[in-house]
């Protein structure tokens, strides 16, 4: 089973942060954890959490390569402290951090054995930290966070039951978190991301009535928090995200219009966001995936076939832009192929040549082959070569 386009697994859990990030907000668990930090050996602290900030920093414009080299340099740093004093909590927290974010970046590479290999070392060292000191809200909201990173890799793998477990372990413990925070708004977004991940997972399963409701439970959190922060572009990205799911599950349910409206409000967040740094891949990303389904919904709506192609093609020049840019992500390179065959099946109604369908068809066939041949298809991807043949084979 794949992850959905519109699912962005890799950073939308991040366990980093930076003191700035939670300025005229209220305290929160993490920005506590940074001050109890600055406190232990302040210098090689900071010199991890620049590590960090930079290698977020390389992800976010698109350079994994140059995200993972900081990464692991930071996790090094981590280790290399934890070998002087192996029962400094700070230091064991710092390298799950460290761990989970270069599992991170495996996974968007579609290195699923790595990613695995780091998020359950990650995972070890924060249920240690737990069972050490069960009052200590921070070391649950961390174990949280690596049981929806697992989540994320068993998803990724196909394996729902697995998925299911971990995302179920980790909504348990943030809503417990999010009851004893209510002011947090990091505590609460946590929370959002849990119910984001049920969503996920009942869309998956076909109960897209139990994907509609946690996904409402998002909502109502993620739009509270992006009235309560206007200027915040992680809130309103957070919205974003949230629109881009229940236009998903309006989809699978047949509700073409309803999910017209909402991928065209997240596509309306995404252009702001994109207004305001174009140099944000992430958004970047975000806005070729709203255009695609703003694509699909007017297609099978039969609305405008001039409005379905422009918005299939817009998605199409981002998408090349993004692929382009980082060959070994593969969420792009997947959106990419999906934006050709998109365009392809205009040709049905008239509006694309049966001779640029075949060329976009092609286009999508190599670049599955491609992916194929590195093991990067995982789930059920592995048929999308297949799919691709029988649509060529198909065309008069």
């Amino acid at each position: 089973m794949a992850i959905p386009l519109l699912t962005a697994t890799v950073f939308a859990c991040p366990d980093w942060t930076h003191a700035s990030q939670f300025r005229d907000r209220p305290l929160s668990l993490v920005q506590v954890a940074q001050a109890e930090s600055a406190l232990v050996d302040e210098a090689k602290s900071d010199r991890f959490w620049q590590l960090i900030e930079r290698g977020t920093s390389k992800a976010v414009e698109g350079d994994l390569p140059g995200a993972l080299e900081h990464f692991l340099a930071a996790q090094a740093l981590a280790e290399d402290r934890i070998a002087k004093d192996p029962s400094n909590p700070r230091w064991q927290r710092e390298l799950a951090i460290g761990l989970n974010r270069v599992g991170e970046i495996r996974l968007a590479q579609g290195d699923f054995e790595g990613a695995k290999d780091q998020y359950l070392r990650a995972f070890a060292i924060r249920d240690r930290l737990v069972a050490s000191d069960p009052s200590n809200d921070l070391w649950h909201r961390d174990l949280a966070v690596s049981n929806l990173h697992i989540g994320d890799l068993w998803y990724a793998a196909g394996d729902v039951e697995r998925s299911e477990q971990r995302y179920r372990a980790a909504l348990e413990n943030l809503r417990d978190l999010a009851a004893l925070y209510p002011d947090d708004a990091e505590v609460q977004s946590d929370l959002a991301t849990g119910y984001s991940r049920i969503g996920l997972l009942r869309r998956a399963v076909g109960d897209l009535d139990g994907a509609r409701e946690s996904y409402r439970l998002e909502l109502a959190i993620v739009e509270k928090l992006a009235a309560l922060y206007p200027e915040d572009s992680q809130r309103q990205w957070d919205l974003l995200i949230t629109c881009q799911s229940i236009g998903n599950v309006e989809y699978d349910r047949r509700h073409f219009g309803k999910s017209l409206r909402s991928h065209s409000k997240a596509l309306e967040l995404a252009k702001r966001l994109v207004a305001q740094d174009s140099t944000r891949t992430d958004w970047q990303d975000a806005l070729q995936k709203s255009h695609s389904m703003v694509g699909d919904a007017l297609y099978l709506l039969a609305y405008d076939d001039e409005k379905t192609l422009a918005n299939y093609r817009a998605s199409l020049s981002i998408s090349e832009k993004l692929a382009e840019r980082d060959p070994s992500n593969v969420d792009w390179q997947r959106s990419l192929l999906v934006n050709h065959a998109n365009i392809a099946k205009l040709h049905d109604d008239g509006a694309v040549s049966r001779r640029d369908a075949r060329r976009h068809l092609e286009e999508a066939l190599r670049i599955a082959l491609k992916l194929e041949a590195s093991g990067r298809l995982l789930g059920s991807d592995a048929v999308i070569p297949d799919e691709i043949r029988e649509r060529l084979a198909e065309l008069p």
